[in-house]
């Protein structure tokens, strides 16, 4: 009590060191509070990409199987129109070579949409981008397949799959600040011990 009632300044300096920690401590935490702020930030930006990303591959997915659908469908218009009752393994062929002609005309109108798609041997690949994500589909087309009843009519049969997708890799562009190479993939006896 002797250090309070002193007239030498010790409840100034006791007063300026408190206000002191407390600045401090103020700062420090609006600073925290912004850098959660901006990583917030950056995770949302992160997620709204990613599953815009996704989305489009799934977009992507869904036109392809439009496409083969209205490729069925004008196949079976094409069957049923012609009236052919006596259907045999020439009769097989000549359909699934129509159905690819058919196949081919439809992609020829996704290719407006996805300028990155290739088709061939029977293999649709196309990459997706939005932003940093990137998403590389390959997809492919299943052969046609009906039953055929006795009065020559077409149904589509149980297993109404028209595509397989083989792949779905999905990456994104890493932003690193510096060039410098991180490891050379060689592991020395002597990191080991």
């Amino acid at each position: 009590m002797k250090l309070i009632n002193d007239e030498s300044g010790a409840t100034s300096v006791l007063i300026l060191f408190m206000m002191i920690t407390l600045v401090t401590l103020g700062a420090y935490s609006i600073t925290s509070a912004h850098v959660n702020y901006i990583f917030c930030q950056k995770a949302v930006e992160w997620n709204q990409n990613y599953y815009e990303c996704d989305k489009a591959g799934e977009r992507f997915l869904a036109d392809i199987d439009s496409a083969l659908n209205e490729a069925e469908r004008r196949t079976a218009l094409n069957l049923l129109g012609s009236n052919n009752i006596n259907y045999d393994q020439s009769s097989q062929e000549e359909l699934s070579t129509l159905y690819l002609e058919y196949v081919n005309e439809e992609l020829g109108k996704l290719y407006q949409k996805y300028h990155e798609m290739n088709y061939k041997n029977n293999k649709i690949t196309t990459d997706v981008s939005i932003g940093r994500f990137h998403i590389s589909i390959e997809v492919e087309i299943l052969p046609l397949r009906y039953l055929f009843a006795s009065s020559g009519d077409a149904s589509s049969s149980d297993e109404t799959k028209r595509y397989s997708v083989t792949r779905w890799e999905q990456w994104q562009d890493l932003q690193l600040e510096s060039t410098e190479q991180l490891w050379d993939g060689n592991i020395t006896i002597e990191e080991i011990e």
